[in-house]
């Protein structure tokens, strides 16, 4: 079954572009064969340069466990980096000793944002960032990516939070 409309977009250095649509309209999957998964590509092709760093942000983080210094090991980011990431985005230092399983859903999020925020990407592809933040980690995320200006593929549905991030227009997925 074909989830929605063929799309075309090119996305260059600085932009952030947002995938709009109700759930179950194949956001998360467009965001799978744009990161190379050929099998759900029914027909055309994906495009980018080779040598091409992603950093993925999934909406599924609900697993992470462990210290925060073995997870940021695990991605080659210096656990510095990590921990100030972290700060900026109200983690508490007394947490950074914690489990990651024992974190809530937010603190886990929050630990996932940071990572990303932290890689050393072209693209940033994110997947519902904003799901379990509270009102004020939400601006602060808003607020990093626009000091920031990373280049990104997003999938939200904060229509506030697309308006402020989004400096090309919106990709709406519908049904064909």
């Amino acid at each position: 079954m074909t989830l929605n409309q063929p799309i075309t977009f090119e996305l260059k250095s600085g932009q952030r572009q947002v995938l709009l649509g109700p759930n179950g309209y194949g956001k998360t999957t467009l965001i799978k064969a744009i990161l190379g998964d050929t099998d759900l590509v029914i027909n055309g092709t994906v495009n980018y340069p080779s040598k091409l760093k992603i950093s993925y942000l999934t909406q599924n983080f609900e697993a992470l466990s462990g210290s925060i210094e073995a997870y940021a090991a695990s991605y080659s980011i210096e656990l510095p980096s990590l921990l100030n990431m972290l700060r900026k985005l109200g983690f508490e230092r007394s947490v950074f000793t914690a489990d990651l399983r024992d974190l809530s859903m937010g603190q886990k999020r929050k630990v996932s944002l940071a990572r990303s925020l932290c890689e050393s990407a072209n693209l940033y592809v994110w997947d519902e960032p904003l799901n379990y933040l509270d009102v004020i980690t939400r601006q602060q995320v808003e607020d990093l990516i626009l000091k920031y200006q990373p280049p990104m593929l997003v999938i939200d549905h904060d229509r506030n939070f697309v308006k402020a991030i989004a400096n090309v227009p919106v990709i709406e997925l519908k049904r064909p």
